[in-house]
């Protein structure tokens, strides 16, 4: 009997090991069919990440063509508003006048401002005939409707209205109120 026995239970160790063999592969197939289940799912999502980023870079295009013609339109428009800028100013300096006036023994330089802005940091520079003697003076700012005369030798004959030598935009003009610079030669 123990021969008997002993083959009974290795017969019943084969069965539980057959079966446990049968129960392990088919775990095996159902994760294997997962696991396949899910690398088609990552290449489905990589085909659709791939359509994503190929719209995503014409989305780019466009937007960089919409920002290049922004830059045109805003580069236009600057430069407009600096022409606008400049004709002001044009305007402006043709309202504001600087005239030599003389008066028996004394000479003078009449500053008058008729336009409606005030001229800042303005200076009166004049010139006697023979190109040797100068006259520089401050004004300062010449409001709107500024009529006033500075004093002058009589030699003098020639009279502009300039930036002081220091200023930022050193020139031989005179600023408007506007930041600009002009001149304006009296008669």
């Amino acid at each position: 009997m123990s021969v008997d026995l002993s083959g009974e239970i290795t017969a019943i160790a084969t069965a539980a090991l057959a079966l446990f063999a049968i129960v392990t592969a088919a775990f095996a197939i159902l994760a294997f069919r997962k696991q396949s289940q899910e690398v088609r799912d990552q290449a489905e999502m990589l085909m659709v990440q791939s359509a994503q980023l190929a719209e995503q870079q014409k989305l780019g295009q466009k937007q960089t063509e919409v920002l290049e013609l922004q830059a045109s339109e805003l580069r236009e428009s600057l430069d407009e508003r600096k022409r606008e800028s400049e004709q002001r100013r044009s305007a402006q300096a043709s309202r504001a006048y600087l005239a030599l006036e003389n008066f028996g023994a004394t000479t003078g330089i009449r500053v008058v401002n008729t336009s409606d802005q005030p001229i800042y940091d303005a200076w009166v520079i004049s010139e006697s005939a023979d190109g040797q003697h100068f006259m520089s003076k401050p004004v300062g700012t010449v409001m709107p409707g500024g009529d006033f005369r500075i004093d002058a030798d009589k030699f003098f004959t020639g009279v502009d209205g300039f930036d002081p030598p220091d200023s930022p935009s050193s020139s031989a003009t005179q600023p408007a109120s506007n930041g600009g610079a002009w001149a304006r030669m009296a008669p």
